[in-house]
């Protein structure tokens, strides 16, 4: 099997293990939605869960793994798995310490506004849920660096498969736990935190057996070594990244804390988080799987000096993320009203409040296709060693959407942030891009072609969407909404399928090699 072979057999593995966390966590935001509706409590927990989980992605995910595992890749391809598992201990220990730091600092800031102001209200809510869950900060940063260096050596199933362990542990809590608290739903927000909690532990502990397995270590090693030079290397890579990933995340920690206090009345963050979850399902299963199985293909071919191979590699990439991407984009876009209602109007959850996060939702989703498109262009920065650029076109793009929002969110309330987010997403990926283009060849082999018939058969794929839900207007039962969510995307699945193949898109012959590969054919 080739390396672009098994590039795709890994983000099928890491798709598979993404779909089945999103619709673990499908489930449990229909629970919470239909338990809380889009009130008080529900906007208290998404505040306080929003805060470890933009950590996460800001340490975790984002920052540090983009700056361990090229150096990690490189002891491993040159010096072996001895002086890869004593890097990895090593920056380990510094991580651990840095994120005990952060959760001990995250408590203290929580408690700190009660011993000079008198906070009731949803914000004591959500000060100390904030504090309840500020330890998941340090449990789920720890799994996605385990999760880094299973990567580096080509394991994707358990780092893919850990949220859905932690959605599991969230419904146990939603179903057999706040059962046991009573009515008071404040009751139930420490129910679900402490669930999450134990899912965060639980997410560590299921790396265990395939590190062991590679000679890699679970806990951090606790041994200072600054002068090796990859450790060096490390930290030089990360502090351009953190200020890149800090840019991201300060921008949605800005929209969080702009809904809060600038829209009046109730739910803005609820539907806001609500629309934006339901976008994170295709992002994940396509944007994330590929992101996360090419990272490590770009990064050996860099360390390789393979240029060419890198040239054809991130076109490529490209090219599947939007075949993929631009379909799924704008059928969420038609398709967001009939998804909202059969997902979340339930008991709690009013029409109204299911009308709002349609709009959200479709919002969020017009820019889809640049939200993947940017996961692949982020990584070949990052594979290539260039964490400066990336940074500095983060910074800019922030403080010009920061602005936009304060000037936008009195006219168009939560809709006006998601608006913002999707154009955001289009520039970012356009600079980037180019700035890519100017580093390093790109081989763009009938890419206007490719571009022209993926518009046709995306048109062919809405017209059969319109065309299916206008025989489901209705809404009145759970079979209707079913109805009306399932036919139209079954049907669009099928045009965008066979229009695909007749205009002879050359992305449907590498599934047929899956599918092929699936039952056991030779490729």
């Amino acid at each position: 099997m080739t390396e672009k072979q098994n590039y795709l057999k890994s983000a099928s593995v890491v798709g598979l293990s993404t779909l089945a966390s999103r619709i673990l966590g499908m489930v449990r935001d229909m629970a919470m939605a239909s338990l809380f509706g889009a009130g008080m409590v529900l906007d208290a927990f998404v505040l306080a869960f929003t805060i470890p989980n933009l950590f996460r992605r800001f340490l975790g995910e984002g920052a540090f793994s983009a700056a361990f595992l090229p150096v990690f890749t490189e002891v491993l391809e040159k010096e072996g798995k001895g002086n890869a598992s004593s890097l990895a201990k090593q920056t380990g220990t510094y991580l651990f310490i840095i994120l005990i730091i952060l959760v001990l600092l995250g408590i203290g800031a929580c408690f700190l506004p009660f011993a000079f102001f008198d906070i009731q209200g949803k914000n004591k809510l959500a000060l100390n849920l904030s504090a309840t869950m500020m330890p998941f900060l340090l449990l789920v940063c720890w799994t996605a660096f385990l999760g880094a260096m299973l990567n580096a050596m080509q394991h994707f199933w358990s780092p893919a498969f850990a949220p859905a362990l932690l959605n599991i542990f969230w419904l146990a809590g939603i179903f057999f736990f706040i059962p046991l608290c009573g009515q008071n739903q404040e009751t139930w927000a420490y129910a679900m935190a402490i669930s999450v909690l134990i899912g965060g532990i639980c997410q560590i502990f299921l790396q265990w057996p395939f590190l062991k397995k590679r000679g890699m270590p679970l806990l951090p090693g606790l041994c200072f070594s600054y002068s090796d030079p990859y450790i060096k290397k490390v930290f030089l890579n990360l502090v351009p990244v953190l200020f890149s990933a800090a840019i991201v995340q300060i921008n949605t920690l800005m929209d969080s804390v702009i809904a809060w206090f600038m829209i009046p009345g109730e739910g803005a963050l609820s539907v806001l988080y609500m629309g934006n979850r339901l976008m994170q399902f295709p992002l994940s299963i396509i944007g994330t799987s590929l992101s996360t199985a090419i990272f490590p293909l770009f990064t050996l071919y860099a360390v390789r000096g393979e240029k060419d191979r890198f040239g054809e590699a991130v076109p490529e990439a490209l090219r599947l993320c939007f075949f993929l991407a631009l379909p799924a984009s704008l059928g969420l876009v038609l398709l967001s009203k009939p998804i909202i209602f059969l997902i979340y109007q339930h008991n709690s959850f009013t029409p109204e409040d299911a009308i709002r996060t349609s709009h959200v939702l479709a919002a969020y989703s017009s820019g889809l296709c640049f939200y993947v498109l940017l996961g692949i262009i982020s990584r070949a920065f990052y594979s290539l060693g260039d964490t400066k650029t990336p940074t500095w076109v983060a910074c800019w793009l922030m403080m010009g959407n920061i602005a936009l929002n304060i000037m936008i969110v009195p006219f168009l309330q939560e809709l006006g942030l998601a608006l913002t987010t999707a154009l955001g997403s289009v520039t970012h990926c356009f600079i980037l891009l180019f700035l890519l283009k100017k580093k390093v060849s790109l081989f763009w082999h009938g890419m206007r072609s490719f571009l022209w018939k993926c518009f046709a058969s995306t048109l062919f794929m809405s017209l059969s969407v319109v065309a299916a839900s206008s025989y489901f207007s209705s809404q009145e039962n759970i079979k209707q909404r079913l109805l009306s969510v399932l036919v139209p995307i079954a049907i669009g699945i099928i045009v965008f399928a066979l229009s695909s193949f007749f205009l002879k898109i050359k992305e449907m012959d590498r599934f047929k090699i899956r599918l092929k590969a699936f039952r056991g054919k030779k490729t």
